[in-house]
């Protein structure tokens, strides 16, 4: 003889949220499983642009840029915020010297690092030197007015991460840079997740070779992080 069926009651009132949460997993899961990869389906050039792109419409990162040139250690060395549209705050030291700038709606203030007083640069002083405007715009190392050459490097672990890699052969938009070096070569690395540059490196070859090359290497991180950036006390 069969067993009798036995019946279970199953209360509406929870059906909904029982199946509301197992679609959510699925869903979460879903997008998980086909995000995996995701970075290295696209062109280079279009994970290139998109990564770009997504990096500087954030809401706010932090970020380290250093400068080498030849044999020499760090010849700049900063970490800064960034909140958008148009704060930067930057602190460090350039040529064994400290620093510290504050960049808010196209104003930048200067600490003195003697007075410890805070001073008010206009901006046509600060567009004499385009290497420094890349501490006050990091990704500007990456506005390329050209690229001769891009290729995939693949997945790597970087400092504890699995990132894309993307190698890059650029023509530079920073005439500085183009009048005093060569053959450039870019290194980015992507979160592939989030399309969201973590690190990227730039090198120039010199008149001198080896001896006086130049090195830009910039981090990023703490994307749209509770970032606050004012106008120094007393401006």
């Amino acid at each position: 003889m069969l067993p009798k069926p036995h019946w279970v009651v199953i209360n509406r009132k929870l059906l909904w949220p029982v199946l509301g949460a197992g679609l959510l997993i699925l869903t979460v899961l879903a997008v998980n499983i086909l995000g995996r990869g995701g970075a290295e389906k696209l062109q280079p050039e279009v994970l290139f642009a998109r990564s770009l792109s997504q990096t500087a419409a954030t809401e706010s990162f932090r970020y380290k840029m250093q400068v080498a040139v030849g044999r020499e250690d760090w010849v700049s060395s900063v970490e800064g915020e960034r909140v958008a549209p148009d704060r930067i705050h930057i602190r460090g030291t350039m040529q064994k010297t400290p620093l510290e700038f504050i960049h808010i709606s196209g104003i930048t203030y200067m600490k003195d690092p003697w007075s410890e007083g805070w001073l008010t640069i206009p901006e046509s002083s600060l567009s004499l030197t385009e290497l420094f405007i890349a501490e006050l715009n990091p990704l500007g190392i990456l506005d390329f007015k050209g690229i001769q050459e891009i290729k995939s490097l693949g997945r790597k672990k970087v400092a504890g991460e699995v990132l894309t890699g993307l190698e890059i052969k650029p023509l530079l938009k920073n005439a500085l840079l183009e009048s005093g070096y060569r053959d450039f070569l870019v290194q980015v690395w992507v979160d592939p997740r989030t399309c969201y540059i973590r690190s990227a490196t730039l090198e120039g070859a010199g008149s001198g070779g080896e001896a006086d090359k130049i090195v830009i290497k910039l981090e990023i991180w703490d994307y749209n992080s509770k970032l606050e950036i004012n106008k120094p006390p007393g401006v």
